[in-house]
């Protein structure tokens, strides 16, 4: 399992170069940062990535996975990662401001039984920064939405503010990110769904980032 959650590594890393490569949306203007010090420490930043819009393509290997739902042939996963409990997702990304600044790969994944996330950001004009946790059970966002109402096959419309997976940590980095350990929390806000399983709403990506030692 351990080889597939590196192929999804390498498959997103693919996904994002080629969407910040052909996709005309994605702009080498350099932003001024959004980043704000912290008061224990550190420097934070929040990205938004919002629903549907934001979204790229996406693949899944759950069966009946709710935010995969319309996209399942998308990604065209070789057999080996396609076989497994697997979800690959691929974004553009907005600062807190609205800009899109680059792009964003999300690879979750069932290492034997424990459920993982590995997030790939990467701006253009700035760097890549890959950012590994803890995951969410496969079924998260449908079991918190039937508890509001919602129904397989049903329109949803409210709020519903998620924290998903653990405190996930970076692993690798490029450019000006490099040499800066991060800290990722991961909100998915949800303000509708249709009958055919798209959702409305943004994830929120905020990181908290201090030099290594």
């Amino acid at each position: 399992m351990r080889k597939l959650l590196q192929l999804g590594f390498v498959l997103g890393f693919a996904g994002t170069l080629a969407a910040a490569y052909f996709f005309p949306w994605v702009s080498y203007t350099r932003f001024p940062s959004a980043a704000t010090v912290v008061a224990n420490g550190g420097r934070g930043e929040q990205f938004i990535l919002r629903l549907p819009v934001d979204r790229i393509q996406s693949s899944a290997s759950v069966a009946g996975e709710l935010r995969t739902a319309l996209h399942g042939a998308a990604l065209g996963l070789p057999v080996e990662l396609a076989s497994a409990t697997s979800r690959i997702e691929h974004f553009k990304v907005r600062d807190s401001s609205g800009n899109v600044v680059g792009v964003a790969s999300r690879h979750w994944a069932e290492i034997g039984t424990v459920p993982q996330t590995a997030w790939m950001l990467t701006l253009p004009s700035r760097g890549t920064v890959v950012m590994t946790g803890p995951g969410e059970p496969a079924d998260y966002l449908a079991q918190a939405l039937r508890a509001e109402g919602w129904e397989p096959g049903g329109d949803f419309v409210g709020e519903l503010a998620l924290a998903v997976g653990g405190e996930g940590h970076s692993v690798a980095a490029t450019g000006e990110f490099s040499g800066i350990d991060f800290r990722l929390t991961e909100t998915w806000s949800i303000t509708g769904i249709d009958a055919e399983g798209e959702l409305r709403g943004t994830i929120e990506l905020n990181t908290i980032g201090e030099r290594g030692s």
